[in-house]
């Protein structure tokens, strides 16, 4: 019985020794546009050749004619080409390598200190581009980076594909879906913050991030005070309704103060349908909370 334990525990290091030392497809290079490949045929010097693949993603191989080249590695392409080369020649041992790393050419717009067009090696990803464009400005929104790329199908026609990244992700957790390689002929666009701009009769003309501080802010009870020869006058807006095209805008006079109350919230809980937290509009009651 020990001997058995013994040589089955034998076995299974043996398997496990066996599938390790294989190599993973998954984590090797995948073959894009613009890589050149020295592609031989063991026995048939004359088969050997340099080829780049297109921009259309084939690539054309003495006669196998074009063949599908893009987003594979060079041993799937090279089982591929040996078997349709079977056909031609006898046993083919085919052997496919990169002799030249395509570049990425991308395009960075938006809040970046230098946008623009980059070259970048492959494998690159995309905090490697903004680094090179400078890094994000202070008003960019990192948790809404848009790539967009044009991705070829095996018919050789593109297709438009936008990713919406979140970088702080990675930034934050590590999380490489949040730092997505990069392909040549990306466009990332890094959009602001948002910002609320003060000017006019004011002691400093400036702007202001907001950040989305502004979700918690109640813009339907905007409370304008004014200075009066009677005293101070209290106007009520509602900015909503101004921001939406409706309603009528007032004149803001120097020494005015314009105040942004809080919106007014309540916690339901117990038996209703939908429990949460609600926020009071003006002459609200009970019944329309419930």
């Amino acid at each position: 019985m020990k001997n058995a334990r013994t040589s089955l525990s034998l076995i299974l290091l043996l398997v496990f020794v066996f599938l390790v030392a294989i190599p993973s497809e998954a984590t090797e290079y995948l073959l894009g546009v613009g890589d050149v490949l020295r592609i031989s045929v063991w026995g048939h010097a004359e088969l050997t050749t340099e080829v780049a693949i297109r921009p259309d993603g084939y690539l054309t191989f003495p006669l196998v004619g074009d063949h599908w080249a893009v987003d594979k590695t060079t041993r799937q392409l090279s089982r591929e080409l040996q078997d349709i080369l079977a056909e031609f020649v006898i046993n083919p041992q085919v052997t496919v390598i990169v002799s030249q790393f395509r570049t990425l050419q991308v395009q960075v717009l938006g809040e970046v200190r230098s946008t623009g067009y980059y070259q970048l090696k492959s494998g690159s990803r995309l905090l490697d581009v903004l680094a090179l464009a400078g890094g994000p400005t202070k008003t960019a929104d990192l948790d809404r980076i848009s790539i967009t790329r044009y991705v070829p199908n095996s018919l050789g026609q593109d297709r438009t594909e936008v990713l919406q990244i979140n970088v702080n992700d990675f930034i934050s957790n590590g999380s490489l879906d949040a730092n997505p390689l990069i392909s040549s002929g990306d466009m990332i666009f890094v959009p602001t913050s948002g910002r609320a701009t003060i000017f006019g009769e004011v002691r400093q003309p400036t702007s202001y991030d907001l950040q989305g501080g502004l979700d918690s802010a109640d813009l339907e009870r905007v409370v304008v005070t004014s200075q009066t020869d009677d005293g101070p006058r209290e106007i009520t807006l509602n900015v909503q309704e101004l921001l939406s095209g409706r309603g009528k805008a007032i004149q803001i006079n120097p020494d005015d103060v314009v105040f942004v109350p809080k919106k007014q919230q309540v916690i339901v809980l117990g038996a209703v349908r939908a429990p949460g937290l609600y926020v009071l509009n003006k002459e609200t009651h009970l019944v329309d909370i419930l």
